[in-house]
């Protein structure tokens, strides 16, 4: 089927555009509907609570293990997903009625279903939702990433938000930016898809309210786990990490890191990284020990323009410039 992109969620009337959705199917038979549906949410009923002729759409893409989907049925039914399951699902009406427990979502309303839920849902026949579907394996790994070892309690979510609500319209913008992540061919695409759909897990427990919400505001990280952190920057300060890497070293959430950090240095944890980075790399550069992008790459700088910037911002001049004080010569190495 030819590639289509979903209309915006008409509750926001935002455009969509068609970068990574994709159509993957269209029918009007009940029993290839369900069939269809179990590849993507597990085994799953539906029925048609209507006369009216089954069509039922399904559009979406993959970031990393997230799943954005849009789905239409065409007429009224209900529908009933067998557990367990191993994900949550995050929804958003875009239009027409759902069921979210005991209550009638509307356009504009978004919800959440946990893994070890099940119901009957009825949907009207307009109905338009778009879903973000999390291994909850993923959602608990982002948790402890964010609050430390508090993660270990259950973590139970706040069912239906309403419409206009900022929960509501941030999960539907959170899905519409996932869409525009460019598509990349290259090696290193899975990590960057990882990095995607971690950022995009920190960002939903953040906006989200649940029951660990109140430990957004937690205080600042002990000074044992701030050392934690220091020895494991200083141990590969080249190395490819993020603050979600720092905080998992230090045993303690990225929020209570970064606190501790700006109590104790006056800094953030990745701008100490940063400079970290550049002291090695101007080390390297005073010593002749290879040309600016080598040197660059070595200690983690994976764009030059920005390692120039940046370089030039602390030591007020051009890291080509440091490299000719040297008298390092290297005919194929342009200024960076």
């Amino acid at each position: 089927m030819a590639p289509s992109a979903p209309a915006a969620p008409d509750a926001t009337a935002v455009a969509v555009p068609a970068l990574r959705w994709r159509a993957q199917f269209n029918t009007d038979r009940a029993d290839e509907a369900v069939e269809l549906v179990e590849r993507l949410y597990g085994p799953h009923s539906l029925a048609l609570r209507t006369r009216g002729r089954l069509d039922m759409r399904l559009a979406g893409f993959d970031v990393g293990r997230l799943n954005v989907s849009s789905i239409e049925y065409g007429c009224a039914a209900t529908a009933r997903s067998v557990p367990p399951h191993s994900y949550w699902m995050f929804s958003f009406a875009a239009r027409g009625e759902i069921l979210v427990g005991n209550e009638m979502a509307r356009a504009g309303n978004a919800g959440v279903r946990p893994p070890e839920v099940t119901a009957d849902v009825p949907m009207s026949a307009d109905l338009r939702l778009l879903n973000l579907k999390v291994e909850h394996e993923d959602l608990m790994d982002a948790a402890h990433t964010l609050f430390g070892d508090a993660a270990g309690e259950a973590l139970r979510c706040r069912e239906l938000v309403p419409a206009g609500s900022a929960p509501a319209l941030h999960l539907a913008g959170l899905m519409q930016r996932l869409n525009q992540l460019p598509v990349c061919e290259s090696p290193h695409a899975p990590l960057l898809e990882r990095r995607w759909q971690e950022a995009a897990l920190l960002e939903l427990l953040m906006a989200w309210p649940h029951s660990l919400s109140p430990r957004l505001g937690a205080q600042a990280a002990p000074r044992n786990a701030v050392d934690r952190a220091l020895e494991f920057m200083h141990a590969d300060p080249g190395a490819a990490v993020t603050l979600a890497d720092l905080a998992r070293a230090a045993g303690v959430g990225m929020r209570a890191l970064t606190r501790g950090f700006e109590k104790r240095l006056r800094t953030s944890p990745m701008r100490y990284l940063q400079q970290c980075r550049l002291e090695r790399a101007r080390s390297e550069l005073l010593d002749g020990r290879g040309s600016v992008t080598d040197i660059a790459y070595r200690w983690g700088f994976g764009n030059l323009g920005d390692f120039a910037a940046c370089y030039r911002e602390r030591y007020g001049e051009r890291p080509s410039e440091t490299l000719r004080r040297s008298g390092f010569s290297e005919r194929s190495c342009r200024p960076v």
